[in-house]
């Protein structure tokens, strides 16, 4: 659960149709943090504001969700989708 949400509401609301996509996203604020830096170019500084972290921990949740997405072509085909969406 991330504040509050349980698993599957998430799999509801991201229209994800078995609950292996949904454990894929069980820790959002990795996917959330990759969108924000990644597809649409907030500074670290910003999205670690918003998460209440510092930036390097932001650097490492993204570039650690970086690299699974290099081994997995369906959650980099997700993260695209959502990064549309969102």
């Amino acid at each position: 659960m991330m504040k509050g949400v349980n698993l599957y509401t998430v799999q509801i609301l991201l229209a994800h149709k078995t609950a292996v996509m949904v454990q894929r996203y069980a820790h959002l604020s990795a996917v959330l943090a990759d969108v924000l830096v990644r597809h649409w170019g907030f500074g670290v500084g910003e999205v670690a504001g918003y998460f209440r972290r510092d930036p390097t921990t932001i650097i490492s949740l993204v570039s650690r969700f970086a690299d699974k997405m290099r081994n997995d072509s369906e959650l980099r085909k997700e993260t695209e989708r959502l990064a549309e969406f969102v």
